[in-house]
């Protein structure tokens, strides 16, 4: 897995120059890239893939940002308010994003790559860890498990 906050390069544009070579990889966002790499690979392949992403990278590098909110290379610290059983099998309502926060989360949501859960059954959601989710989302990062990719709304406990 390749961070690319600190190049400023986005990782859609890169992947697609990658896609141009014919460089398939397994996922890519705003910040990150997942090459696929196999034991069929070749050290002419792996160094075809190293070529070009320096060639892209030189091309596309740009003002240092810093990690979104939903990168790899931030933790969560979730506060857990029920079990994940608990809160899964719960009754559950979908509540606009704005109305999300201090609800206690019904669905798994994960920011792919890397695909572990930002969010789960059981904790409490916080505005500024959905809020880095969602901007993600809007920069491009695919969002799994959950009922609504674009975190315009969130399944919550029903009160």
């Amino acid at each position: 897995m390749l961070a690319l906050a600190g190049t400023g390069a986005d990782g859609l544009e890169v992947e697609a120059d990658l896609r141009a070579e014919g460089i398939t990889l397994e996922l890519a966002n705003r910040d990150t890239l997942v090459p696929l790499a196999s034991i069929a690979d070749t050290a002419e392949s792996v160094q075809h893939l190293v070529e070009t992403l320096e060639r892209s990278l030189a091309g596309r590098r740009g003002a240092p940002r810093a990690a979104g909110g939903a990168s790899v290379v931030w933790g969560v610290d979730p506060e857990v308010a029920l079990s994940p059983r608990e809160a899964f099998f719960a009754p559950r309502e979908t509540v606009p994003a704005a109305q999300a926060p201090g609800r206690v989360c019904a669905e798994m949501i994960a920011p792919y790559p890397p695909g572990i859960p930002a969010l789960a059954p059981g904790e409490l959601i916080r505005s500024h860890l959905l809020e880095a989710l969602r901007e993600a989302a809007a920069a491009g990062t695919r969002i799994a498990y959950c009922a609504d990719p674009t975190l315009d709304t969130v399944q919550v406990v029903a009160r």
